[in-house]
């Protein structure tokens, strides 16, 4: 399993932890709507929170995890 795939399968065990880990911060917006903002990046990411979470919002989150990391 490539790190990926390992950092999917984690998010949808448990999204927190994984937001908590990389120190991003969400707040609930409008509606059902999950913004997540980290302060060494000047954008948020608007993330609705309807299940099963679309594909290109886990391929937004990680591509902000890896600005992040400095990847």
């Amino acid at each position: 399993m490539s790190k990926i795939d390992k950092l999917i399968e984690k998010l949808r065990n448990n999204p927190r932890n994984i937001l908590d880990k990389y120190e991003l911060e969400y707040i609930w917006g409008k509606g059902d709507h999950l913004n997540v903002r980290h302060p060494k990046i000047n954008y948020i990411l608007i993330i609705p929170a309807h299940k099963p979470i679309q594909p290109i919002y886990t391929i937004k989150l990680l591509k902000m995890i890896d600005e992040i990391s400095g990847e």
